[in-house]
C-alpha cells in the first residue's frame, strides 16, 4: 500500500489516485495492538460520486480497507475490506461483502527455503492447471448436459 513519504500522525490523512476509479482517501486511525504486535491502524475509503447522495439511475459503491501495520516490520498483521453496494432508489446499502485476513506466523523463508516453497508453489499451480484442461476437454456428465439444456430453454 501507498503511504507519504512524510511523517504522519492520527487523524492525518493522504489521497492515492487510482487509473479508471475515484481517488482513495487514507488516515491514520490510530495505535492498537494486534497479536501482540503494535500496530498502526489505517483506514482508507474509496467510494463512487453517489454515495453520498442516492440517485435513481445509478447503483453507488464504497470500499472501505482497514490495515493493521507494523512500523516496525512494515507488515500488515490483519486486513479488513468491507464492499457495500447500493441499488439505485436505496439509501441503506443492498448488498454487503466483508473480507478479513490476519496474519497466521511472522515466518520467513529465506534463500533455498524460499526457493524450495515457490518451486512447490508453482508445480501444484501447474498441476491444478492441467487437470482443469483434462476436465474441459471431456463431454458434460449426462445431468449436467440435460440442467444446462433446461437453463437455455427458461
Amino acid at each position: 500500500m501507498e503511504v507519504p513519504r512524510a511523517r504522519v500522525g492520527v487523524q492525518d490523512s493522504w489521497l492515492v489516485g487510482e487509473d479508471g476509479r475515484p481517488p482513495r482517501t487514507w488516515r491514520v486511525a490510530g495505535v492498537e495492538v494486534v497479536t501482540g504486535a503494535n500496530c498502526v491502524k489505517l483506514v482508507g475509503v474509496q467510494q463512487s460520486e453517489d454515495w453520498d447522495r442516492p440517485r435513481g439511475d445509478s447503483t453507488a459503491w464504497q470500499r472501505r480497507d482497514t490495515v493493521w501495520l507494523s512500523p516496525q516490520l512494515g507488515i500488515a498483521y490483519r486486513v479488513e475490506r468491507v464492499v457495500e453496494r447500493r441499488d439505485p432508489l436505496r439509501k441503506e446499502p443492498t448488498h454487503r461483502a466483508v473480507l478479513r485476513y490476519d496474519l497466521d506466523s511472522r515466518l520467513t523463508y529465506t534463500g533455498r527455503l524460499f526457493d524450495d516453497r515457490a518451486t512447490r508453489s508453482a508445480r501444484r499451480g501447474n498441476s491444478g492447471r492441467k487437470r482443469c484442461r483434462c476436465c474441459a476437454s471431456r463431454p458434460p456428465p449426462p445431468q449436467l448436459d440435460a440442467l444446462l439444456k433446461r437453463i437455455a430453454a427458461t
